[in-house]
């Protein structure tokens, strides 16, 4: 497992990076034409074969709690990986794992059962999968969860579900039972606990959030999955093959991170290359991501 710590005013702040994979570039941007942004890649110093994809997760201390901004992908668990590859006919990536959630929040210092809040930015397997063991018990049994309201309603809509295609939701149907008594749906903009609220994220997923979190006049912008690479901050306008609205997500992109760079926000984000923190300087054009580490 590999953290990073960080503060964020009076905040201890731990990145943890779950997993990594080397992903194939080809498709990843659907409104330009592929030379161009390969061209692009090239110019930012990136490879315009493969992508390096980091699933990270944050830990957020206070004096009062310990939160968690998603789990992971939670453990490895072969039988149910092959099952989805035969159902799906399709290939998981093939994941470098970091070990269970319990593991890496001891390796922390933190208790599992010390966790007091978890934030959902939405439900796919890379984000809720440590929420649950091998045997889909909630791991995280003293906490209460919070996830957008429109998150919320979707992942308990069957007539939405099923206009998507099941591989999509298979892994979200499973593991949120797991915890549904415990989850608090919460409005986009909300302040749950002081200094952090939810922000509406929509695009990647229906009711995908992003994460502010202030203290002592500093602020982190955890923006979960509004960004899949570095070069979507240089170039906001680009869309992502994956994200279920992607002219929705496009517009979520620019918005935040025009946000986060005009109060001089730290960005956080779940699968740019670990850490996946850092600071956005302006271009002309977007912004370029300046790393912490």
């Amino acid at each position: 497992m590999a953290a990073y710590s960080f503060a964020v005013g009076d905040l201890r702040c731990a990145v943890v990076e779950d997993g990594r994979a080397v992903l194939p570039v080809e498709g990843m941007v659907r409104n330009v034409p592929p030379e161009t942004w390969k061209e692009a890649l090239v110019r930012g110093g990136y490879s315009a074969s493969e992508i390096a994809f980091s699933y990270n997760y944050l830990h957020v201390r206070s004096a009062q709690h310990h939160i968690l901004v998603d789990t992971g992908l939670g453990p490895d668990n072969p039988a149910q990986n092959e099952a989805f590859e035969t159902r799906y006919k399709m290939r998981l990536p093939r994941v470098q794992r970091g070990g269970s959630v319990a593991d890496q929040l001891q390796a922390l210092g933190v208790a599992p059962g010390e966790v007091d809040w978890v934030i959902l930015t939405h439900g796919d397997r890379d984000h809720v999968g440590g929420l649950v063991d091998v045997a889909g018990q909630a791991i995280l049994t003293g906490a209460r969860y919070v996830m957008l309201q429109e998150a919320w309603d979707f992942w308990n809509d069957e007539a939405a579900l099923a206009r998507w295609p099941e591989f999509m939701t298979s892994f979200g149907r499973q593991i949120l039972p797991a915890i549904r008594d415990r989850v608090i749906p919460i409005e986009a903009g909300v302040e749950f606990l002081p200094g952090i609220a939810l922000l509406a994220a929509p695009g990647h997923r229906p009711g995908h959030a992003a994460v502010s979190i202030t203290s002592a006049g500093k602020t982190l912008l955890h923006i979960a999955d509004v960004v899949p690479h570095p070069a979507f901050v240089e170039h906001p306008t680009w869309q992502w093959a994956v994200d279920s609205d992607p002219a929705q997500a496009q517009e979520a992109r620019v918005r935040l991170l025009g946000q986060a760079a005009d109060v001089g926000a730290l960005v956080s984000a779940s699968h740019l290359p670990f850490p996946g923190v850092g600071r956005l300087v302006p271009l002309a054009e977007g912004w370029h991501w300046q790393p912490l580490a």
